[in-house]
């Protein structure tokens, strides 16, 4: 939805395949769901909790020379893991099988 009409240089025709596109129906979930992250703190809460995993792995990380490094940003975290002689331990098994 456009604030002012004026605004809508393309009135005729659908642009893109966004569902709130021309129609107040189809922006009211949206909304809706942007409000209920802002009302149940999620963004702070995701921040929260990513800091507290980053934690602990920062702790693992300095235990086990298999963490090479740790990034984050909220609770999109991403855990490098590289073999003793620095090549990437991607594909490789770690240790032995469990049973199945």
């Amino acid at each position: 939805m456009l604030a002012r009409a004026g605004l809508d240089l393309a009135a005729d025709r659908t642009l893109g395949h966004c569902t709130a596109e021309k129609s107040s129906a189809g922006a009211v979930a949206p909304l809706a769901t942007l409000k209920e992250i802002e009302q149940e703190g999620l963004c702070a809460r995701a921040q929260r909790l990513g800091t507290l995993l980053r934690t602990r792995l920062e702790t693992l990380r300095s235990r086990h020379l298999l963490f090479a490094a740790v990034r984050d940003l909220g609770l999109m975290l991403r855990v490098e893991l590289r073999r003793a002689d620095g090549a990437p331990a991607a594909r490789r098994p770690i240790g032995p099988s469990r049973p199945p």
